[in-house]
């Protein structure tokens, strides 16, 4: 099954074609809306692994769907039902939860937690990794892969909170109508910017959920990896979501692409190694994750299951 690609990205691609280029990414200075991936080729896209894993299970076909705002920019993507595809994202995350039930391990999480959770231990989901610090990225772009050494590599550089933040400035503006138990700006501005921040099952548009202690005690490499989750239930890459978000410019803070040239890759290992960010570093000793081993079966009978390779 092929996946998707997004030509429209290349409006906002910045190539890193050399090492003085580079220094200006390992310059960065982190901010609290931007936020990081890194892919080892600069073919991928952001697609979650629940996409590649209801690609690869049923071959939709391709056909030309609207996805810009105005519904004007048409693109092939795979032919997905909304319904089935959301739905089937949370049959694995039920399973997932009944399994956890029988080893006793309790649930009663915060339902971006459960899937963290199922995302961390190699369940598919609706969840992509970023983190807030483009070393980290640059790590996971780089990090030696014999099947993508002689690829370009490629950083993403979102503002994940944008779309929300246009939501919540447009309500607390008093463009969205009014709100009964709401007064003023600041508190409609919250209001909305909150509801941004927590997952449930009926959301049809990206979010980005605070990561919490619980969110750590499961997964300790968050810490070092500095990580974020990104939930998009959209039956559409996240590439689309960082079109949408803007028009002009085309490359600004919080939508960039920045694709390394692959002769680069040693460079940075070295760079990075020098600053102690290794696969060490990035994958701590997990034996600290609470409930690791029972987690870990029941995600295998989840897989057994449901049939998921």
């Amino acid at each position: 099954m092929r996946f998707p690609n997004f030509d429209y990205r290349v409006r906002w691609e910045v190539p890193i074609t050399t090492e003085e280029q580079l220094q200006a990414l390992f310059n960065k200075k982190l901010e609290t809306n931007i936020f990081y991936r890194g892919m080892p080729n600069k073919e991928f896209i952001a697609l979650t692994s629940f996409y590649r894993h209801y690609l690869n299970k049923y071959s939709p076909p391709y056909e030309e769907i609207g996805i810009s705002s105005n519904g004007h920019l048409k693109v092939n993507f795979p032919k997905i039902i909304k319904n089935d595809y959301i739905n089937e994202s949370f049959d694995i995350i039920d399973e997932f939860v009944t399994q956890l039930k029988r080893r006793g391990v309790s649930v009663d999480l915060p339902l971006h937690t459960i899937l963290g959770l199922a995302q961390h231990y190699g369940l598919p989901t609706n969840v992509l990794d970023f983190t807030i610090d483009p070393l980290i990225a640059l790590y996971f772009a780089t990090e030696p892969d014999p099947w993508n050494e002689q690829e370009d590599c490629v950083i993403y550089e979102s503002d994940i909170e944008m779309s929300a933040k246009i939501v919540a400035t447009m309500a607390a503006e008093g463009q969205l109508g009014y709100f009964k138990d709401l007064n003023g700006y600041e508190e409609i501005y919250q209001h909305f910017m909150s509801l941004s921040r927590c997952i449930t099952r009926a959301d049809e548009s990206t979010k980005a959920p605070l990561i919490q202690d619980v969110d750590i005690k499961y997964n300790h490499r968050l810490c070092n990896q500095k990580g974020v989750f990104i939930y998009n239930p959209s039956c559409h890459p996240y590439d689309v979501e960082m079109y949408n978000v803007y028009d002009e410019p085309y490359r600004c803070s919080g939508r960039q692409v920045y694709v390394i040239q692959a002769h680069l890759k040693p460079y940075v290992r070295i760079f990075l190694y020098e600053r102690g960010i290794d696969k060490e570093y990035i994958y701590p000793n997990n034996s600290l994750d609470l409930n690791k081993s029972l987690i870990e079966k029941a995600v295998r009978s989840t897989k057994r299951k449901l049939n998921i390779r």
